[in-house]
């Protein structure tokens, strides 16, 4: 695949300007003089770009030896995604002179990027917004960054995707996952435009989590009317798929699993903002060797008074159908989620669960736990997750009837 890449050493200066292109006109063109010293590093921090997104490079230019170009025009909104924005002007900032750069260039960039990539992403699924079709094996996205390998399945307006990633470094190509929204071409501009939102806010949560137990976001881009999302991959099933593989799983496993799940909810409740997932649920957890990890942040907000009805109905709070939600909503579905970890069984919706109506080998601690989580009034349930760890702790100590 054609790359082009940008000798850092080798820039002399950067000019920012505005071209007419195809009868559009961009902004924040980069024109990028080179000398033609010789390089003497051609891995990093040479910087590849791939060749799909410059739109001003033709073939003849890609492939001349990379000693013979004097100029490179960057169209900076074209860049495959906002992370090869980020590297590129962090390694810019890093190893080019400052004299090389316009007065202000640096900070006028740094805070005004994310709206720009937003609104491409508006713009690109509003132009090429077309019927569903899975990627088949083999398809190559995001000018062949991502090999799709396959999918993990669908839901709504989404697909996920098991992908390769050939980032041109790393020696072999690396698992991730892909999730890949669509465009639903039916719908009005309206909903359109509030379902992108949403990604867009999943994008923004995701972006500034770092727990081991919290799926990690990659990279994002829009391509083809689709907003793509790129995750790690986790090799495992969800609490969903474990549960029916070895139901009925005893107290002190149940317990395990508990306290690493609560240590997920009590680090996003603990941030500022706090985070609210919105969604927990058996589903929603994978296990893979061992470990938990919480996935799907697709209605997760940090805004306590975001009035809107998610989640799954067996796993939603009272106060959730009526479009609120709070720390205690994400407690109440916790406590749903450990109702069926015991009972293999989704809960009855709107409903203070005890397991202990279906299995008489849990201890009364544990279940009363669980009756406290699910208590249909908010102010009756655990104050935080932090009690919630601190009594399955306590209960470790407690033996199974």
């Amino acid at each position: 695949m054609d790359r082009l890449f940008i000798p850092f050493e080798n820039i002399e200066s950067v000019e920012v300007r505005t071209l007419l292109f195809q009868g559009r006109e961009e902004t924040d063109v980069l024109k990028i003089s080179l000398n033609r010293a010789p390089v003497t590093n051609w891995s990093m921090p040479a910087y590849s770009v791939l060749r799909k997104p410059i739109a001003y490079l033709d073939a003849k230019t890609l492939k001349m030896p990379p000693t013979q170009i004097d100029t490179i025009w960057l169209p900076l909104q074209i860049l495959g995604s906002e992370r090869d924005y980020k590297v590129l002007l962090s390694t810019l900032r890093e190893k080019v002179d400052a004299a090389a750069f316009p007065e202000g260039f640096f900070e006028s960039r740094n805070t005004d990027y994310t709206d720009s990539f937003t609104s491409m992403w508006f713009n690109e699924l509003r132009s090429n917004s077309s019927g569903p079709r899975l990627l088949k094996e083999g398809t190559l996205i995001n000018s062949g960054a991502y090999e799709i390998a396959g999918s993990y399945g669908t839901g709504g307006f989404s697909v996920v995707y098991k992908a390769w990633h050939h980032d041109g470094i790393a020696d072999a190509p690396q698992a991730v996952a892909i999730k890949e929204f669509l465009a639903n071409s039916s719908a009005g501009q309206v909903s359109q435009d509030s379902s992108l939102r949403q990604i867009l806010a999943e994008v923004t949560t995701l972006s500034k989590l770092d727990h081991p137990g919290i799926v990690k976001l990659k990279d994002h881009f829009a391509e083809n009317g689709r907003v793509y999302l790129v995750l790690e991959a986790i090799h495992g099933v969800d609490l969903r798929q474990y549960v029916a593989q070895h139901h009925p799983l005893p107290q002190s496993e149940v317990v395990a699993l508990c306290m690493h799940m609560c240590r997920i909810i009590s680090y996003l409740h603990s941030l500022n903002p706090p985070v609210f997932h919105r969604d927990l649920s058996p589903d929603n957890f994978m296990l893979a060797h061992g470990e938990i990890k919480l996935i799907d942040f697709n209605v997760a907000t940090t805004e306590e008074s975001a009035h809107s009805t998610v989640g799954k109905h067996c796993y939603m709070a009272a106060e959730q159908f009526r479009g609120e939600h709070s720390f205690a909503s994400d407690l109440y579905q916790f406590g749903a989620t450990m109702h069926f970890l015991c009972t293999g069984k989704d809960p009855e919706p709107l409903s203070q669960s005890n397991p202990s109506t279906l299995r008489e080998d849990l201890s009364q601690e544990f279940c009363g736990l669980i009756s406290k989580l699910t208590a249909y009034d908010e102010a009756q349930r655990p104050a935080s997750a932090d009690l919630v760890y601190a009594a399955l702790e306590k209960i470790c100590g407690v033996p199974a009837l």
